[in-house]
């Protein structure tokens, strides 16, 4: 393995007050974990009803140019090589923060809590919201989107009528069309639940990656062979998907959940893959099909990989402690 640097986020399931709800780590692939440091939280958080997960520790990482982005459960924070804070992107119309992905100096952010696609512009405002429902055969429901609605705060909206979708991870096709891993999206009237990858535009019909799923699918990787990558976290799998959805590979990588758990899932170069599994990373070949190594990141088995992403040149050593907010004028 060459010394690539990725940056990981990770969520502590269950976590209390006063407790770190997730980490960010830095990974050399030939020495391991270089640092870590908490991700500073959400706001809200002191209200989140789910006692597992909800809007705890790290989301959604990105490189863009010289500065990197990450989430948190409801806002994205743009770091320079310094770790010293830039901006903090947030709406009330986006919450419960998934994965993110820059695209034509965009930033796009799975809203996951209103089952939607929110881009902001290079100044953190908020640019358009797709809604996902159509793209999965759901109808729409505007009414969501009301501006009296805070879907940052986990008790600003109605919760039965949302996260339907479970929109966790974002890609693009070749032709720049964003891609969106709907992780366990309903059908048959609720009876079973799908996992599906979605064009956002909805002017295909979404693929069905797995039926009747046990927990979310996460994540999607257009390769440029145009293959898709994408993770059966119920099964252990990753699985290897032509453009119409038939299988090219499916790779398994750990015991069914809830014994291993799959999120996160990067492509650095030629062939090989950085998968999350639990409190590790995995590296995968896949011209061989084979997991070649893993690193440990945290001792506890509540860690849980959230994203993994290549973290840009000549960023300095990762601080103790990330400064979250701009300092006062």
């Amino acid at each position: 393995m060459r010394g690539d640097r990725v940056v990981v986020s990770t969520i502590c399931r269950g976590s209390r007050p006063g407790e770190p709800s997730g980490h960010l780590y830095v990974v050399d692939l030939e020495r391991g974990v270089l640092g870590s440091c908490e991700v500073p939280p959400a706001p809200y958080l002191e209200r989140e009803p789910n006692p597992r997960g909800g809007i705890r520790g790290g989301r959604g990482l990105a490189a863009d140019g010289d500065t990197l982005l990450v989430a948190n459960g409801a806002e994205v924070l743009r770091f320079d090589r310094a770790w010293r804070p830039l901006a903090t992107i947030s709406h009330p119309w986006c919450g419960n923060v998934h994965d993110i992905a820059v695209r034509d100096d965009r930033l796009w952010v799975c809203s996951t809590a209103n089952d939607a696609l929110a881009v902001f512009d290079q100044t953190g405002g908020l640019t358009d919201l797709i809604d996902l429902r159509p793209a999965a055969l759901l109808d729409g429901d505007s009414s969501r989107f009301a501006a009296a609605v805070d879907y940052r705060d986990p008790a600003g909206y109605e919760a039965a009528d949302s996260n339907l979708l479970h929109a966790n991870g974002i890609g693009f096709d070749a032709g720049g069309v964003p891609l969106v891993s709907l992780g366990r999206s309903e059908a048959d009237g609720g009876a079973t639940h799908r996992g599906l990858i979605a064009r956002a535009d909805g002017l295909a019909a979404p693929l069905a990656v797995a039926d009747d799923v046990p927990v979310p699918i996460h994540n999607v990787v257009p390769m440029p062979d145009g293959t898709l990558l994408t993770l059966d976290s119920g099964a252990g799998a990753l699985l290897v998907l032509r453009p119409d959805g038939r299988e090219v590979h499916s790779l398994t990588l750990a015991p069914p959940a809830p014994h291993g758990f799959l999120r996160g899932l990067c492509a650095v170069g030629g062939d090989r893959v950085l998968v999350g599994e639990r409190n590790r990373l995995l590296v995968v070949d896949l011209n061989t099909a084979t997991m070649t190594g893993s690193i440990i990141l945290a001792e506890s088995p509540r860690e849980s990989v959230y994203a993994i992403a290549p973290l840009p040149a000549d960023f300095e050593p990762l601080p103790p402690r990330l400064q979250s907010r701009l300092p006062a004028a």
